[in-house]
This record gives C-alpha cells, sequence and structure tokens, in this order.
C-alpha cells in the first residue's frame, strides 16, 4: 500500500513537473519574445502613458500574428481537411451537441425579458422595491446581484457632492463611491474630481451633448450603432406618489443618461483606479430631487392638517344643512344661506393647492466594467445595467416619499404626540425637582468639604510656623550660651554663617511652597469649579433616575430616517462620542475630519441597549478625569428634547 501511495504520488509531481515545463516553454516560444519587442519599441518611443502604449502595441501585434497566419494556405488548407474528416465521422455526434446548444440558447432567451433582465435579476428587483429604506448596504446587495448578471470584473455606485476647502472655503464637485460590490470595497470614499474622467460627460447640459459623444466613441460593437456612436439615453418617469398626496409632486422626475465604452484602452478619458487593463465600461447617471429633510416633514404635515380642517369644516356645514332641512318655516331664508356657506368652503379647501416640498438636485451614476476579461459587454448587459440603475433611483425616491408622508402623518395624529409630550413633560417635571433636591444637598457636601479641606490647610500652616518659631528660640539661646566660653567664638561664627543661609533656604522654600500652592489651587475658583460640578452631577443623577430609566424602552430610532432638528443630530453625536464610539463611523465620510454627522449611522444606535450604555456612564471615571464638567445638561437630555423640539 505504501509502495502504491508512494508510485501515486511520485506519478503526480512528474506530472506537475512536467506542466510546468510546458508553460514555461509555450511562454518562452511565444510571450516572450512579443513582449521584449513591445517594451523595447516602448522604450523608445518614450510616451507620455506607458502600460496606454504597450498595450496597444501587444494588440497590433496579435492583429499583425493573425493576418500573417491566415496567409498561410497549406496550413489553412490542411485544417479544412482535419475538419472535413472530424465532421463525416462524428456526424451524428455534432448534431446531437449543436440541438443542445439550441435549446439551452431558447431557454436562456426565454429566462431574459426586453430589459436584457434574467428570472434572477428580476427576482432581486422585487426584492429591493420592498425596502423601507435606501442606504449603502441595500445598494451593495443588488450591485453584487448586477455583477453576476453581466459578468462585470467591478460595479460600483457614486454620488455627486460639493466639498467644502478648508482652507479658503470654496466647493469643489465630486463623485464619491458610496456602494461598491464586494470586490471593490476599496473604492468606498474614494473621489473622482470634476475633469477627471469621461463619467462627468453625463452631467453636461445638451448643448455639450455631441462634442462629448464624439469623445465617447468606442472601437466597435454591441454598444454602439452602425456609424459607431455610443448610446445615450435621456427619459422620464414620474415619481411614485400615494393617494393622500397631490399629484403635482409626481411632476418631479427620474432623469438618466448612458454612456458606453467598449474598449477603454482606445478612449484617453478613463479614469483609472488601480491597474490599466483592457475591457469595456458602462456608466448611467440618475437623477431626481431628493425631498428627505425636517423641512418637507413640516410642510407635508402643516398641508394635510390644513387639508383636514377644511375636511372637517365641510363636514359640520353638511351636518348643519341636515338638521335645518326638517323645519319648513326657516327653510326657505337659511337653506341659501347655508348652501353660499358650503360652497365657500368647497371652494377655500379645492384652493388649498399641493404642498411644496423642500427639494435639493441629487445625482448618483452607477458604472460598470469588465477589466481584465477578453469579452466586452453585450447589449443586453447595457440594458440590464440601465434597468438596475432605474429600479434603484425609483427606489430613492419612493422611500423619501414614504418616509416624509409617514412622519408628517405622526405629527398629525395630535392624540398620540399629545400623549407622548405629556409623558415626557412629566419626566422632566419630576426631573426639574429631584435635580433641585440633589443641587442643594451635593452643593451643600461640596461646600462642607470645601470648608474642611480649607481649615486643614490653615492649621497645617499654623503648624509650620510654630515649629519654625521655636526653631529659631533654640537657636538663639544656644548661641547667648555659648558667647562666654573661649574657643567658641570661630566656631560659634561658623555655625552662625550656616545657620542663617539654612534659615534663608528654608525662608526661600516655603516662599516658593506659599507660591506654588497660591499659583495650584486659588480658594475663589476652587470653590466656584466645587459648584459646578455639584450642578451638572445633580442634572445627570436626576435626568438617569427620573427620565432616562423610565424612557429607556421607548429610545427607538431605527425606523425614523429622517431627522427632525438639527439639534438631534448633533446631541446623539455627543452622546456616541461620550460613549466611546470612533467619530469616523459617525460621519458622512469617515476619511475626512470635516464631514457632517451621518443621520444614518446615528439612528441606528438609538436603542434602549444605547440607553443602557448612556445610564453606566460615569464621568469622574479614569476616562473622563482631569476634564472640566460644567453645569450644562447631559448630552442625552438634549437628545430627548430634541425629538419635541
Amino acid at each position: 500500500m505504501a509502495s502504491t501511495l508512494g508510485a501515486t504520488s511520485n506519478a503526480e509531481e512528474a506530472c506537475r513537473s512536467e506542466g510546468t515545463e510546458t508553460v514555461a516553454m509555450y511562454l518562452h516560444g511565444n510571450v516572450a519574445k512579443a513582449l521584449a519587442e513591445g517594451l523595447a519599441a516602448t522604450i523608445k518611443a518614450q510616451p507620455k502613458d506607458p502600460p496606454i502604449f504597450l498595450s496597444r502595441w501587444l494588440l497590433g501585434f496579435v492583429d499583425e500574428r493573425q493576418k500573417q497566419l491566415k496567409g498561410r494556405v497549406p496550413q489553412v488548407q490542411r485544417e479544412r481537411l482535419l475538419s472535413q474528416a472530424f465532421v463525416k465521422s462524428s456526424r451524428a455526434d455534432l448534431m446531437k451537441q449543436q440541438g443542445e446548444r439550441t435549446l439551452q440558447g431558447h431557454l436562456k432567451r426565454a429566462q431574459r425579458d426586453t430589459l436584457g433582465l434574467r428570472a434572477s435579476d428580476t427576482e432581486a428587483i422585487e426584492a429591493f422595491r420592498a425596502v423601507e429604506w435606501v442606504d449603502e448596504e441595500t445598494i451593495g446587495n443588488l450591485l453584487d446581484c448586477l455583477k453576476k448578471s453581466v459578468g462585470a470584473t467591478g460595479i460600483y455606485m457614486a454620488k455627486y457632492e460639493e466639498q467644502t476647502a478648508f482652507k479658503d472655503g470654496s466647493t469643489n464637485p465630486v463623485l464619491r463611491y458610496i456602494a461598491t460590490d464586494k470586490s471593490h470595497t476599496h473604492m468606498l470614499g474614494q473621489c473622482l474630481r470634476e475633469e477627471e474622467g469621461i463619467t462627468w460627460d453625463l452631467f453636461q447640459d445638451d448643448e455639450s451633448d455631441k462634442d462629448a459623444e464624439e469623445l465617447m466613441k468606442p472601437s466597435r460593437g454591441d454598444g454602439e450603432d452602425e456609424e459607431g456612436e455610443p448610446l445615450a439615453e435621456e427619459q422620464e418617469e414620474k415619481r411614485w406618489t400615494s393617494t393622500d398626496t397631490p399629484e403635482a409632486e409626481a411632476e418631479n422626475a427620474l432623469k438618466h443618461k448612458s454612456v458606453f465604452v467598449e474598449e477603454v484602452l482606445d478612449n484617453p478619458r478613463i479614469y483609472y483606479f488601480g491597474l490599466t487593463r483592457p475591457g469595456s465600461y458602462i456608466a448611467v447617471s440618475v437623477e431626481f430631487n431628493d425631498v428627505a429633510n425636517a423641512e418637507s416633514v413640516t410642510a407635508l404635515s402643516k398641508w394635510l392638517k390644513d387639508k383636514r380642517e377644511g375636511e372637517e369644516k365641510i363636514s359640520f356645514s353638511g351636518e348643519k344643512v341636515e338638521e335645518t332641512s326638517g323645519t319648513a318655516s326657516s327653510a326657505e331664508s337659511t337653506d341659501g344661506d347655508l348652501n353660499d356657506e358650503e360652497e365657500a368652503l368647497a371652494k377655500e379647501s379645492s384652493s388649498l393647492g399641493p404642498v411644496e416640498l423642500h427639494s435639493t438636485p441629487a445625482k448618483y451614476i452607477l458604472c460598470a466594467d469588465s477589466l481584465g476579461q477578453e469579452a466586452a459587454f453585450t447589449q443586453s448587459a447595457f440594458q440590464c445595467v440601465q434597468t438596475f440603475a432605474k429600479e434603484i433611483g425609483k427606489a430613492f425616491v419612493r422611500t423619501q416619499r414614504e418616509a416624509v408622508e409617514r412622519q408628517a402623518y405622526e405629527r398629525l395624529n395630535t392624540s398620540e404626540l399629545q400623549d407622548e409630550e405629556e409623558y415626557f413633560s412629566e419626566l422632566q417635571q419630576r426631573c426639574s425637582v429631584r435635580s433641585q433636591e440633589l443641587l442643594e444637598q451635593l452643593q451643600a457636601e461640596a461646600l462642607r468639604q470645601l470648608d474642611e479641606e480649607e481649615a486643614e490647610e490653615a492649621a497645617h500652616s499654623e503648624m509650620l510656623r510654630q515649629e519654625k518659631q521655636r526653631w529659631r528660640q533654640k537657636k538663639s539661646e544656644k548661641k547667648g550660651h555659648l558667647e562666654g566660653q573661649e574657643g567658641y567664638k570661630d566656631n560659634a561664627e561658623r555655625e552662625e554663617r550656616v545657620d542663617s543661609e539654612s534659615l534663608s533656604s528654608g525662608k526661600d522654600d516655603e516662599e516658593d511652597d506659599e507660591t506654588n500652592e497660591e499659583t495650584s489651587v486659588t480658594p475663589p475658583l476652587s470653590r466656584q469649579c466645587a459648584l459646578e460640578a455639584a450642578a451638572a452631577q445633580a442634572a445627570l443623577r436626576a435626568f438617569n433616575e427620573e427620565v432616562l430609566n423610565q424612557y429607556k424602552h421607548r429610545l427607538s430610532f431605527r425606523q425614523r430616517y429622517i431627522a427632525d432638528s438639527p439639534g438631534l443630530v448633533s446631541a446623539a453625536a455627543a452622546c456616541a462620542l461620550l460613549l466611546g464610539h470612533e467619530a469616523s463611523a459617525l460621519k458622512e465620510h469617515s476619511k475626512d475630519e470635516n464631514s457632517q454627522w451621518s443621520w444614518n449611522h446615528l439612528r441606528r444606535l438609538l436603542t434602549p441597549a444605547f440607553a443602557e450604555a448612556m445610564l453606566k456612564f460615569d464621568p469622574s471615571s479614569e476616562q473622563f478625569r482631569g476634564t472640566l464638567v460644567l453645569s450644562q445638561p447631559p448630552a442625552y437630555q438634549l437628545l430627548l428634547s430634541a425629538v419635541y423640539i
């Protein structure tokens, strides 16, 4: 058995070594010469972009080599004879294989619809349509599906932003990559600056589209028309609107433009974040009006409130008409007035007009590339990327509108909101009473402790003064006793000099100690700090006991996709930082120190577990020792208070 295994392993090693030698011989005979000639041509030409020059030289070498092979007639005839012999000997097998391939082709075409989608793509899009909010994670999952569908090397999505320079305050437009497939996460946070790539042509005006098309011409193929011009598309789709909101809101359209470059090496405007490689590139823009903000929630809530009040007035007027219609004597005199009043109310309600939501332009670009692959993107792949981009845009619009509408109705539902405000107001009143009690108690304790420390310091100073006085008296008595004795005069002078030096040194040390004590601890400042620390500690303990401990089970902002106020965002960020969260993980751009706080990241932290962590927060711990605690309310007190501002 051992010999058999040894023979098998030896055979495998022999096959492996033989395969390695074969590959080495193939590379030496077919690749080494061509690569050496290409490198020599590159060195001789000294181009601005050596990788692109070498790639194009190798492509030309391959084309020339193929032409030479086609000119070899005997070789072609020999291959034709071999092919004919093979066809005659295995015609039945070929017919069978051809039938199987035809059947598989029909099945694949049946799975695809007119938009270039397969059955799996349709399922992924249907699942994406059901999400409540579109964020980077949900987009990333969809991009993984798109990458598998079109056979791309990488799929990534960028967002148009205007970054403010820290020095001069100027704004610079950039495309920041916010979502990628799993193999391109290194691109997250990267920025493509204006005029750095062909992708920026998607944001040009219609007047400059013709010039952009000339620059976007691919070399050949499936993604072009007969004249070799790139495919570009602009279309509008109505926005999603609910039945409870005015139809005028649906006029905000989704806009799309597309660009397809079949061979990126033929286009000098392609920007690479990594190695320069041949392949195709597709980019589809998605533009719409972003309404996910607190101003839109307030505007829609006010509009719904006015609409409801108008409907209630009309309903009340109709009830009055029914009540007075049964009285014959007053019907003739009041019927006309009531009808006029009802018509006036109906006219007032109809003249309310559509709600105007606060919106800002939002621009995204979905990109796909096949860098490093031999085959270029097909027309079906191009249509598939376009379809996915449109679905992402529609999901953005739908989820934003639903979030605005849901939070507006929450504000409109006065009964629940009023109960919540009353409950929170009651907790705050109890907190104020408890805070005052703790404030008096802690400040009295702090003052008592401060008085004790000052008394101990005064007693210690008095003791040092008395000891110094006794020491001087003892020295003077000793000096008077030795003055009448012979032989001690010189010694007395020496001792006097030593004593005077020691006394002056001791005096200097005492003065230095007193100076250091005066500079390090000033009684008025020390007393002020003690009172402020007691006030802050009282506010913290009272809020924890009376508010946060009662409210912690209701602390949940996961479904609140739009921040109600800027104060809510800043207070949530302050709490997260106090609890040890990294600032970079809470910002819109993790690599930018001046970036704004991300409410999308913060809202996921605000849970009952977060409240438990805030209850355990101790500002006197080692982590916060030495920091100045001012008499301000705790950060999470501002957090809960900001909900009702």
